[in-house]
């Protein structure tokens, strides 16, 4: 509901355009009874940019113009940027029509695609696959990859940003709107992949942004990831999402701690991660803080933070995005083990760990010694996939290819920091971390129905699930004995009475089966794929290659 009695306002403040670009303002306007309702629109600079009497205005050379529509007494204004947004593509599919595909921002901050082919009709179609990859942008794709809806040559499997797919059936112009944002930490690449009933594209066709193009375009503020207190209480580290500029840092005054009677801040420092992954950028505000003593209950401790007016907390973005105010719980750091988040294969040559919280930024596989004993054997593990949270929530390992094996039902398991390793509350991590009397598991995995219904596919394993576990789609094939259809992008897995169901939809390129007869096969279909990639038990156990007749409701 618009907060104003009467005035005008417009549906965006900033906006950036490419070269060539047009955005049609939509403003709102209330007048008393009797104003003059005439609405003149005009811009500060129009080599930049032109608006029209419409209201729609028109990118014309790089550059900042302001626009300004009034009605009455009564004003509004956007500042528009226009830069040359895309890098032209490379290695074209010869079936786009000229001058396509075009990629651009939304007023969202969004990824759009525009395409258009020469030749498709409802005899022959032409699929378009796409991924638009920021987050693992220093990863390659190739057709495979973008077929199945991610990244990765070579056979390997990296997750994109999303992976949009549509079928043309004539020569129109096609917008296509994905849920990729942009923000400036890493380039951007947007790649495409045509096929049709004769051939598919002999290699994807790839628009890029640069890190530079992303810094103009970026629109999006940081946001914090978490917050931990060390274990001498007299810090408290605010982890950000985003590449920070160090230049502005806001005074103490910005901060206040609630939830400990006397906690206060004293001093604020912002840091670059030095153990960062490579071409990503993690920082942390550092708050020195008073009045928490080491044994205080931090069960309500809140670290709170109002946008100052002087040096405020801002991105590397070319117009700087401000951090906005907020408040967020602060919690102990310590990396911990729970005995129900260990779970190991029956003999041992399958272990899934997940610790509460995670090492800071440590690179490598080497970050912990892993040990699983029975009390009379011994393991130790030196294949192991593992990914960790951001935030430092939670850190995952898969472990396999033990020498020896286990006896028993129920096991030991010990994790043995590497030297230097600290916590995300900078504190040093030096004790093992153990988990006792784990019960082993034995169930093997396997699919119990697949139901297509209303246009998605259901399909449900005998694996009991706790939270939501994603993988890539490509694992699925459908077949009707004519036509076998891989299926694309990411699904994850819900809980359904305990057990894992995936959910299919025409996102993940499901043709309609609502005829016919039909079969799902689960089968893997890189070589180079890590224990997050497939349907596994707990452990990290894989799933076998199947087939099962899905029930098609009519």
């Amino acid at each position: 509901e618009d907060d104003f009695v009467y005035g005008i306002k417009l549906d965006v403040s900033t906006l950036t355009l490419g070269l060539g670009e047009v955005h049609a303002f939509e403003p709102t306007i209330k007048l008393p009874e009797g104003a003059d309702s005439t609405v003149y629109w005009t811009s500060s600079d129009t080599d930049v940019l032109i608006v029209y009497t419409n209201g729609e205005a028109e990118a014309i050379t790089e550059g900042k113009a302001t626009v300004t529509v009034k009605v009455d007494e009564y004003s509004a204004t956007c500042e528009v940027t226009v830069i040359d947004r895309w890098s032209d593509a490379t290695g074209v599919d010869v079936r786009f029509a000229d001058g396509y595909p075009v990629c651009s921002i939304d007023e969202n901050n969004y990824v759009t695609a525009t395409v258009k082919v020469s030749d498709a009709s409802e005899e022959n179609p032409v699929e378009v696959y796409m991924i638009v990859n920021q987050w693992n942008s220093n990863y390659d794709a190739d057709i495979k990859s973008v077929l199945h809806g991610h990244a990765g040559v070579d056979d390997d499997v990296i997750s994109a940003d999303c992976a949009p797919y549509i079928k043309l059936t004539d020569n129109s112009e096609h917008v296509i709107n994905t849920y990729a944002n942009v923000n400036g930490d890493e380039d951007l690449y947007v790649a495409f992949v045509l096929k049709d009933k004769s051939s598919t594209s002999e290699e994807p066709t790839i628009v890029e942004y640069t890190k530079g193009l992303v810094d103009e375009l970026d629109q999006t503020p940081p946001y914090v990831m978490s917050a931990f207190i060390n274990a001498a209480r007299d810090a408290i580290f605010v982890h950000i999402n985003n590449e920070m500029d160090l230049n502005s840092v806001p005074a103490a005054s910005a901060f206040t701690v609630s939830g400990v009677e006397n906690a206060s801040v004293s001093k604020v420092e912002l840091v670059r991660s030095e153990r960062n992954k490579e071409n990503q950028n993690f920082h942390y505000v550092k708050l020195t803080v008073s009045g928490i003593s080491e044994s205080a209950d931090i069960s309500d401790l809140t670290v709170s933070y109002e946008q100052p007016a002087a040096n405020p907390l801002q991105d590397k973005a070319t117009t700087p995005n401000k951090m906005d105010s907020f408040s967020r719980w602060v919690e102990d750091a310590e990396v911990t083990l729970e005995v129900e988040k260990v779970h190991v294969s029956a003999d041992g040559a399958y272990v899934g760990i997940t610790t509460k919280h995670n090492a800071y930024m440590t690179m490598g596989s080497n970050v912990y010694t892993f040990t699983v004993s029975d009390g009379t054997n011994t393991l130790t593990y030196d294949d192991v996939d593992w990914s960790w949270g951001n935030d430092g929530n939670y850190a995952e390992f898969y472990l396999t290819k033990p020498s020896g094996k286990l006896v028993g039902n129920t096991v030991t398991v010990t994790l043995t920091p590497a030297d230097g390793m600290v916590n995300y509350a900078m504190d040093a991590m030096t004790q093992p971390i153990v988990a006792k009397n784990v019960p082993v598991e034995s169930t093997e995995i396997e699919i119990t129905s697949a139901t297509y219904e209303y246009g998605y596919l259901h399909v449900i394993c005998n694996l009991e699930v706790e939270g939501y576990d994603s993988i890539p789609a490509c694992n699925f094939s459908v077949s009707n004995g004519t036509d076998s259809y891989i299926l694309r992008g990411y699904l994850g897995s819900q809980n359904e009475n305990g057990y894992a169901c995936y959910h299919f939809s025409k996102e993940n390129a499901l043709p309609d089966m609502s005829e016919g007869s039909w079969i799902l096969t689960y089968e893997v279909q890189h070589e180079n794929v890590s224990a997050n990639d497939v349907v596994k038990a707990p452990s990290g156990k894989p799933m076998e290659t199947q087939t099962i007749e899905i029930n098609v409701a009519h």
